[in-house]
């Protein structure tokens, strides 16, 4: 029975890895020179969360088949991006600056915060 739970809980998560979309990886920006970057897929933002210091350039790269309004309010960017386009943005300032989507479903959310 022991050994029947287990291979149950195996195989439950198996299914689970297997089913879900690969998220396409986004580039930290570890380099000084190099850009971090925000992926869009999947109808979310890659990562959600991004600390960036101040002055560092962000790209954000749409690798959805799919349009997708990025919207960042406070600096008052509106920038539609069809399949495979890219946006970049260097911050200036410190902040919190929120993201979402105007076009997609309200759960497309993210956050820069800038230090």
């Amino acid at each position: 029975m022991k050994y029947y739970r287990a291979f149950l809980f195996l195989a439950i998560m198996s299914f689970i890895s297997c089913s879900k979309t690969k998220v396409p990886d986004a580039n930290v920006g570890e380099r000084v020179n190099e850009p971090m970057q925000i992926v869009l897929f999947n109808y979310e933002f890659y990562p959600s969360e991004l600390l960036v210091p101040i002055g560092k350039k962000v790209e954000f790269t749409n690798k959805e088949a799919a349009k997708h309004c990025l919207r960042i309010e406070t600096l008052d960017i509106s920038e539609d991006m069809e399949p495979g386009a890219m946006f970049s943005y260097t911050f200036d300032e410190a902040g919190v600056y929120e993201l979402t989507s105007s076009c997609d479903p309200p759960k497309m959310r993210g956050v820069i915060t800038v230090q």
